[in-house]
C-alpha cells in the first residue's frame, strides 16, 4: 500500500451476489470506469479509471466478503496505476474522489433495491 492510496470499508445488508451485482450497476453507469476482472471464488473486483487531466489513471479493488447469509463485507482501494516515478507522486485527491463516488453510487443503488 503506498502513501497515496485511499481505502475505505462498508457492509450492506445484502447477499455477496446481489453485492457484485449492485456494483456492477455502478460501474456501468460512470464511463470513467472498465471493470477489468471480478473472480467469484475470492470475491474480488479489479476497476481501471481512464486518463485524466491530473491522472493517468487508477486501479480500484474491491473485496466482497460473505458475513452472513444476508451480509457483505465491501472493502476498496483506490491506488495510482503509476508509481512515483511515473506522476503517481501526486493524485489531487483522486484515489479519494473514486472511493467516495463509488460509495455514494453503491448507497443509491442499494436504497433503490430496498424500496
Amino acid at each position: 500500500m503506498a502513501f497515496l492510496d485511499y481505502n475505505s470499508e462498508i457492509n450492506l445488508d445484502l447477499n455477496i451476489d446481489s453485492c457484485y451485482n449492485l456494483i456492477n450497476k455502478v460501474i456501468e453507469k460512470n464511463k470513467n470506469f472498465k471493470l477489468d476482472s471480478y473472480d467469484d471464488f475470492t470475491g474480488r473486483i479489479v476497476i481501471k479509471t481512464k486518463l485524466s487531466l491530473f491522472s493517468w489513471g487508477e486501479n480500484v479493488y474491491i473485496q466482497l466478503t460473505k458475513v452472513n447469509s444476508k451480509k457483505t463485507n465491501i472493502k476498496l482501494m483506490s491506488t495510482p496505476k503509476t508509481g512515483v516515478l511515473f506522476g503517481g507522486a501526486l493524485d489531487f485527491g483522486k484515489n479519494r474522489a473514486n472511493i467516495d463516488l463509488i460509495i455514494s453510487e453503491i448507497s443509491k443503488e442499494f436504497k433503490k433495491l430496498k424500496k
